[in-house]
């Protein structure tokens, strides 16, 4: 089923600057600021399920302008802006509730599609030999830097389940004596095993995951400390990934998930100008929250 839509509303936007390019290293630039705004427009939703949507939505946002300085000249501009998005919706309690697969006597086959949010730490404090790295500034708690992803997935039976994970992260390199050189971006896809034993007529499911795949670096969003450096830092080095979770069904076909997961991270390389490379260790802690939703038995 097919639903068109159309909305508008108002609210309230705030402005900060971070991660500034070369054109303006070394000038005071403020931007920490509100303003009013609203949008409108409308979309179209696709019923996966009874109680599941999938959507496409654009709108128009519009409000006052934003007021900021450089080197103390205060100049302004308009938020106006058109935004596109995708969007899942989900209806709670389901239309046609069903019995959890996992209570069943022939625990059915099911496809799943996920997505991920959490952070990661860490477990080096020098990654690459003579660079530190030290927490994004959004990083929760100033330690926890910003992790995101989503995995595709099928369960077979009742205990036994494959899964393909991608998630990014991001750590703030640091080289001692000189400042922080900018942004390390890491891209991991991971195909991994995934062994459940469900509890509770199968509506909270813990599970072991490990797998092995491979993981992408880029330097980004270089500060002024990199000012005047040829800095190479991309490149993939293979990883594995072993940890746990545990799965709990608020509905029938759409679980919340906690997961913990230790990543091996080796191989990768920076080389600073015509130094010599220098070995990574990106090992990290991954704490993750997580929303899977299954798709129709077979």
């Amino acid at each position: 089923m097919i639903v068109s839509f159309l909305v508008a509303g108002g609210g309230l936007g705030f402005t900060q600057f971070n991660d500034p390019k070369r054109p303006v290293f070394g000038l005071s630039v403020n931007t920490d600021s509100s303003t009013p705004l609203g949008s409108i427009g409308g979309g179209l939703e696709y019923f996966i399920g009874d109680n599941i949507a999938l959507g496409v939505e654009g709108k128009y946002l519009f409000g006052g302008d934003v007021h900021y300085e450089i080197e103390g000249t205060a100049l302004e501009t308009p938020p106006n802006a058109p935004l596109l998005m995708a969007s899942m919706r989900f209806f709670y309690p389901e239309l046609r509730p069903a019995l959890f697969a996992e209570s069943r006597d022939r625990v059915p086959e099911r496809f799943y599609f996920g997505l991920r949010a959490g952070g990661a730490v860490p477990v080096n404090d020098e990654v690459f030999t003579g660079i530190e790295a030290e927490p994004e500034p959004p990083a929760y708690f100033d330690t926890f830097n910003q992790l995101f992803g989503g995995v595709l997935g099928l369960n077979f039976g009742r205990y036994l389940g494959i899964e393909v994970s991608a998630e990014t992260s991001e750590m703030k390199l640091h080289l001692p004596g000189r400042g922080d050189l900018g942004e390390l971006a890491t891209h991991n896809i991971i195909p991994q095993l995934r062994a459940r034993y469900p509890m509770m007529g199968g509506r909270v499911v813990p599970y072991a995951v490990a797998g092995v795949g491979v993981s992408f670096t880029e330097l980004n969003d270089t500060l002024p400390a990199a000012e005047g450096l040829s800095i190479d830092a991309d490149g993939a080095g293979m990883v594995a990934v072993l940890g746990g979770g545990v799965e709990y069904f608020v509905m029938s076909n759409a679980s919340l998930s906690l997961e913990a997961r230790y990543l091996f991270s080796r191989g990768h390389t920076l080389t600073i100008d015509d130094g010599p490379e220098r070995d990574g260790n990106l090992d990290s802690v991954l704490l993750s929250f997580g929303l899977r939703v299954y798709m129709a038995d077979f």
